[in-house]
């Protein structure tokens, strides 16, 4: 079963190389991996042209017309994504995936939960989303599956369409919660898949998600407000404690500024 990786990069000589290396130790050897690259201006291209993928450079408006190119570029059956700045959690990660859709022909999405750590590596929590999510859950907090923890059929996009380039920010979880609607069962996988980085570039990508998280809660006739779905997302996380330590030095840092 060959497995589609779609990475958008930027200026991403900071960290692309722990990423690629990630891909390319991993088990499983039918990998595509595609790079839509934003015309970088470093040694982005230089340092993946050491690796086997498809480069594509070309101007984007946002990461995800980026993503929505590179997904019309693969030939998997299989499409993910991994940030230029992440990883996966271990070399067996693309093997278990496989092996999960390869035991269900009707398996559409696999997920599972995502390791959190900062620019070093350095553990700060994991995201560990509902085993059995539903619209009508996802509706409420948006946010509800870490992006690159998910795995999708390919034929998923070619029946429910691409992301929307109305968000720039949060359009992972508006598709999450348009395949939800349409009765697509996510399949859970209880194990950490991918680990997402996070430092001062990624993190300024939150101030923005006010505006978006109202318009995709309107787009599925859910009058959430921002602060609510924050809320909820702090409740569903209450008895993850590396979370609320996390949260809490991060509001304490800004107090001392």
């Amino acid at each position: 079963m060959k497995v589609s990786i779609v990475t958008p990069t930027y200026n991403s000589e900071r960290f692309i190389r722990d990423s690629l290396e990630s891909i390319k130790n991993q088990t499983h050897s039918n990998i595509e991996h595609v790079i839509c690259d934003n015309m970088s201006s470093d040694k982005t291209k230089e340092i993946c042209l050491d690796y086997n993928n498809l480069f594509i450079q070309q101007a984007d408006s946002s990461m995800y017309e980026a993503l929505n190119n590179g997904i019309l570029k693969t030939t998997g059956e299989i499409v993910c994504f991994l940030n230029s700045d992440d990883l996966y959690f271990d070399n067996r990660t693309i093997e278990r995936v496989v092996d999960r859709f390869s035991r269900d022909d009707s398996c559409q999405v696999v997920f599972g939960r995502c390791r959190r750590v900062d620019e070093d590596l350095k553990f700060l929590y994991s995201h560990k989303p509902k085993k059995d999510l539903t619209f009508d859950f996802a509706k409420k907090r948006i946010f509800v599956v870490s992006h690159p923890s998910v795995f999708i059929r390919k034929s998923v996009f070619e029946r429910y369409g691409l992301y929307d380039l109305n968000l720039k920010f949060m359009a992972d979880c508006e598709y999450w919660i348009r395949l939800l609607k349409e009765n697509i069962k996510f399949n859970y996988i209880d194990k950490e898949l991918a680990i997402f980085r996070i430092h001062d570039e990624n993190l300024s990508l939150t101030n923005h998600a006010t505006d978006e998280i109202r318009y995709v809660a309107n787009k599925y006739g859910y009058t959430n407000s921002p602060a609510k779905a924050r809320l909820y997302l702090l409740y569903d996380n209450k008895f993850n404690f590396n979370y609320i330590k996390f949260l809490t030095t991060k509001y304490i840092s800004k107090l001392l500024k």
